[in-house]
């Protein structure tokens, strides 16, 4: 899951930066079919609950217990 946390927060962050320069992420041109607020709240959002999923991987990988041979 913290893998696909970070590609939601790139794409996120990517589309922001895109869309500031007048172009946008092909994957992501559907949310401007409702509005430039909704695909704002749409943009923020896809970052929110990547940045969530990315720092919950994180922490759960940091409390799994390691198996050490030795």
């Amino acid at each position: 899951m913290q893998r696909i946390g970070m590609y939601m927060v790139l794409a996120a962050v990517f589309s922001v930066i895109w869309h500031l320069m007048g172009r946008e992420l092909r994957i992501l041109m559907w949310i401007n079919n409702w509005g430039e607020s909704v695909a704002w709240i749409l943009r923020v959002g896809f970052g929110v609950v990547g940045a969530g999923l990315w720092l919950g991987g994180r922490q759960k990988d940091e409390a799994a217990p390691t198996d050490e041979l030795g």
